[in-house]
């Protein structure tokens, strides 16, 4: 499930996290000041935890989450972010 993934990005220390599919990959968003993170390090934790296939193809920095109306984080507008 989505939310375990995120709920272990928040654990290894991001202010928040988003996990979306994308080209049949999963792709994680994570909230941090950060430019660059350390994608290895990142993900071989989350392999500590999770299932092989609920690991991330890859984990994204954004400095703030794009939010809708609802205050709730619009996963419409970071699927754009990879569309792009």
């Amino acid at each position: 499930e989505l939310g375990e993934v995120e709920a272990a990005l928040r654990r290894y220390g991001f202010r928040d996290a988003a996990v979306i599919v994308f080209d049949e990959a999963l792709h994680a968003f994570v909230e941090t000041d950060a430019a660059e993170i350390d994608q290895k390090a990142i993900r071989d934790s989350l392999a500590e935890d999770l299932l092989p296939q609920a690991v991330p193809a890859a984990v994204h920095p954004v400095g703030v989450f794009p939010r809708n109306q609802n205050d709730k984080v619009d996963r419409a507008a970071i699927r754009r972010l990879l569309e792009v």
